[in-house]
């Protein structure tokens, strides 16, 4: 449910919006101003609580499905175009799918920190584990993006044993089977052009074809 309401500044030259999301509880409260001068610049303050983190779905292409629950503050400032955006959000219960490979990764123990840094993205070192086997490996990376458009990806994996492979012929008749690497994965590019690149072995119980 979204409530919203609108006011003007004293001086009649600014919208300022107040909004609320509620799912039962309050999960996002925003505010916002927005100037009548043409300048197109926006200031914003988003806080979320309970969150869901499927919204990262849109901005995160190589992988799909996030679940958890977000919490943290967002500040949006600039033009309409181009803006910022610092803060910080925290996730828990996080779980999300890599359709590349046809695994579920999640992590329902430690909290995920992304940092919202002007034009960039971090996600600070998280363990996540697949959901069949519990193997792990180290998650971080950072996101280039342009007002949450062009998304540049740097993410990197690293492992001594995770199960990242789990298909058949029908999913890719080049490659398929039962995979279990142990060293590194990077995967970059942007949304229509992912490259997934492995610095690693084959690990014992890995049957591919």
């Amino acid at each position: 449910k979204l409530n919203l309401n609108n006011a003007f500044n004293a001086k009649n030259d600014s919208l300022y919006t107040y909004g609320v999301i509620s799912n039962k509880e309050e999960i996002m409260h925003f505010e916002a101003q927005y100037p009548f001068d043409g300048s197109h610049y926006l200031n914003a303050d988003i806080s979320l609580n309970n969150f869901p983190s499927s919204v990262l779905d849109d901005l995160i292409k190589p992988v799909s499905n996030f679940s958890g629950s977000a919490y943290g503050d967002i500040s949006l400032s600039g033009f309409i175009n181009n803006y910022s955006l610092y803060g910080k959000i925290k996730t828990n219960n996080l779980s999300f799918d890599v359709p590349y490979l046809q695994q579920t990764y999640f992590n329902d123990i430690d909290t995920l920190e992304t940092i919202f840094t002007n034009d960039s993205i971090i996600i600070q070192d998280f363990t996540l584990y697949d959901n069949q086997y519990k193997t792990e490996a180290i998650f971080y990376g950072n996101m280039k993006h342009r007002a949450l458009k062009d998304m540049v990806y740097k993410l990197f994996i690293e492992t001594d044993s995770l199960f990242i492979l789990n298909t058949s012929d029908l999913h890719n008749e080049n490659y398929y089977g039962r995979g279990f690497i142990g060293g590194d994965m990077a995967i970059n590019g942007r949304p229509d052009k992912i490259d997934l690149n492995i610095d690693a072995e084959l690990k014992d119980g890995s049957v591919v074809m």
